[in-house]
């Protein structure tokens, strides 16, 4: 890392604009030979040290906080963003709309990103087989309550949360962690029949 116009080893983050610069008076032009133990470790502290920053996220200035709160406040007043975040159906006016206008130029100019919009609420109907179904329908299609997913009685079985972690198992709802025709579960009010498919749309 040895410069041979000035003797100088520089070390910069480019994300952050810092730059260390560390004087090598004994830099060799050939090689790296006569560098002190000491100056190797401060070297590589320095390296360790930019990739840390360069690596953390920028801290925002309270200026640019105040202005994002400002910014996010329009949204929920109605501002339609136009930097893709979750935002209103535009209906401001007036000097709302050009406050708001003013509040989105600024936290772009802090660097402000949206964060992405809640997922989706668990499907309420069926897909093909009823798989990725997280409704909280818990009757069978002949009336029947549903049996408690962590219960044995008065059906044993193994369908349980622990063995289908990912299949939504909760309370008595129908579910089809193993792939059935649909949404599923066994019968609360007795062993006949043992389970049966839910109605779901």
């Amino acid at each position: 890392v040895c410069s041979y116009a000035d003797n100088k080893a520089v070390v910069s983050t480019q994300s952050t604009g810092i730059i260390f610069i560390v004087s090598l008076e004994v830099c060799s032009y050939a090689d790296n030979s006569n560098w002190t133990p000491n100056m190797k470790f401060l070297l590589l502290l320095l390296v360790v040290l930019a990739t840390v920053l360069a690596s953390s996220p920028p801290v925002m200035s309270k200026k640019c906080k105040k202005t994002v709160k400002n910014y996010n406040k329009c949204l929920k007043d109605g501002f339609e963003s136009s930097l893709g975040c979750d935002s209103g159906d535009g209906t401001l006016k007036g000097k709302a709309l050009k406050k708001c206008k003013s509040a989105e130029k600024k936290a772009k100019k802090c660097g402000h990103t949206c964060v992405p919009p809640p997922p989706p609420p668990p499907p309420e109907c069926q897909d093909s087989n009823g798989a990725s179904y997280r409704g909280k329908v818990a009757v069978t299609v002949s009336g029947r309550k549903c049996q408690s997913r962590n219960s044995q009685s008065p059906n044993e079985h193994s369908r349980t949360p622990a063995n289908y972690p990912i299949s939504g198992l909760v309370d008595n709802y129908c579910r089809n962690p193993d792939g059935e025709v649909g949404a599923w579960c066994y019968n609360d009010e007795g062993k006949d029949p043992r389970w049966e498919l839910c109605d779901i749309p």
